[in-house]
């Protein structure tokens, strides 16, 4: 079977950024996925314009991802995004069947859950993000996402609108997933029932985990503004997965979501 895909959340300070072709190949690799809509959706990396920095002190300090300051040690990420497409694709298209987003619904900053990003395109680059993910996991490297930047799109463009506009002319621009990838990761989340699976009898019509009963009983643990994610944590070592304990997780990497106050309100 394929190797699993971990979710990590901190990385040492030894971990390096994928090399430059192996970056080449999980894009290419991405955008071979299938894909119905052709407008709008692009990959923006932070890194090549400096600004991994700040891309990670965007993410703590405005949404709720679970994630400790080793995070800011992996130097690598990719930014699923829509921007409005240029005129001229605006004419060439108009009145198909799959025309390009009228460029003035973007200027709210915001495509809403319920219009566009979730009716047309997400479905597409969860595709994309999860291939990009699948090629660097496939290499070696250590993978996580982030989706709780799509909450957060005003939020977003007040901070990286004015980069986007002056290199690119596109903005607004509508965050929607992210993935990061480094060499060594020191904390990943990981729910061990994944493991079941290499055993399970899939041979049926309906195939699952019918006995979701018998799974751990995993909680968030909320303190004012701040919440733990009480679930398995662990460090890669050597191809296998070192247990961590609560206090190395929660005191030591200091792993937890803030923004709890305000998670939940879209901006």
């Amino acid at each position: 079977m394929n190797k699993l895909i971990y979710q990590t959340i901190s990385f040492s300070d030894k971990s390096k950024a994928p090399t430059e072709e192996h970056i080449e190949l999980a894009t290419k690799n991405c955008l071979r996925a299938p894909n119905t809509a052709r407008f709008h959706q692009r990959i923006w990396f932070p890194h090549r314009s400096g600004l991994d920095e700040q891309w990670w002190d965007w993410l703590r300090e405005n949404t709720h991802f679970n994630m400790g300051p080793g995070i800011k040690n992996c130097k690598h990420i990719a930014v699923w995004v829509m921007v409005p497409e240029e005129d001229h694709v605006h004419e060439k298209y108009k009145g198909t069947l799959d025309e390009p987003i009228p460029t003035e619904e973007f200027e709210e900053c915001d495509l809403g859950y319920g219009k566009h990003l979730h009716t047309s395109y997400y479905f597409f680059m969860d595709m994309q993000a999860y291939e990009y993910a699948r090629t660097m996991t496939e290499l070696g490297y250590n993978v996580g996402f982030s989706g709780c930047i799509q909450n957060k799109p005003k939020s977003f463009n007040r901070t990286f609108g004015s980069h986007f506009k002056k290199h690119f002319k596109t903005a607004p621009v509508i965050p929607y997933l992210a993935v990061f990838v480094g060499t060594d990761a020191d904390v990943i989340m990981h729910r061990t029932d994944r493991g079941r699976v290499e055993d399970m009898d899939v041979n049926g019509e309906l195939v699952g985990f019918p006995d979701t009963h018998k799974l751990p009983d995993y909680a968030m643990k909320a303190t004012d503004d701040e919440a733990y994610l009480d679930i398995p944590y662990f460090k890669p070592k050597n191809g296998e997965l070192e247990p961590l304990s609560r206090d190395e997780v929660y005191n030591v990497k200091k792993i937890r979501k803030k923004n709890m106050k305000t998670h939940s309100i879209r901006d």
